[in-house]
């Protein structure tokens, strides 16, 4: 055995204050950690949205057609409900209920600023309440 002033550098021997040393880490920090899960839904969401408002080119009729993916997805679930697919029922309902809340609370903020800018004759509220 070579003691440690007689040890050749050369192939595959490298010098030994660039070897790694016993029982230490290579990369003590270690790879910083990122919110994968955070970094993972908004491209999850960004991907979903691009595919949904993608044009899909379909026949109807013997007829072409363009339209947004989910018009046609949502087109199929009403077609489903109406035809008494539970699962479809369900989902159908549940958009429905989700718009409707929607439309209440854009209603009442409409109002708001109505009121808040004095406009509150009984025209146009009446307008308000039936275009929503």
């Amino acid at each position: 055995m070579m003691s440690k002033d007689n040890y050749k550098v050369g192939y595959k021997k490298p010098p030994k204050s660039t070897q790694f040393k016993k029982g230490v880490s290579g990369n003590p920090n270690g790879r910083p950690k990122k919110d994968l899960l955070q970094i993972r839904k908004e491209d999850i969401n960004a991907i979903v949205c691009h595919q949904l408002e993608k044009c899909i080119v379909y026949k109807e009729g013997g007829e072409v057609k363009s339209e947004a993916a989910i018009s046609l997805i949502v087109k199929q679930i009403v077609e489903k409900a109406a035809r008494g697919d539970m699962k479809a029922i369900k989902v159908a309902m549940g958009l429905w209920s989700n718009i409707a809340e929607e439309r209440e609370k854009l209603k009442w903020e409409v109002i708001r600023v109505l009121i808040e800018e004095g406009r509150t004759d009984d025209e146009t509220l009446e307008k308000v309440m039936r275009s929503l």
